[in-house]
């Protein structure tokens, strides 16, 4: 599914926000088709399999002034 968008569709990069390493494969494949921005981990815990891709691609919203520059607060 996700060759056949990535391939046919045309969109700029894909930005995936998710610490599970059943997305190590799309992630490789966009990344070799240049079609992959950036993995955002919710937290420093994530599948150690992202280890495989370089860290320009991965960042942790655990930092705390991340965290708190995105984190959504009820009025």
């Amino acid at each position: 599914m996700m060759k056949n968008y990535a391939d046919n569709n045309n969109f700029d990069k894909v930005v995936l926000v998710s610490g599970d390493g059943d997305y190590i494969k799309p992630v490789k494949y966009l990344i070799n088709k240049k079609k992959f921005k950036q993995m955002l981990f919710p937290n420093n815990k994530y599948s150690s399999l992202y280890k495989q891709i370089h860290t320009m691609y991965r960042f942790s919203l655990g930092i705390p002034d991340i965290r708190k520059k995105i984190e959504y607060k009820k009025r």
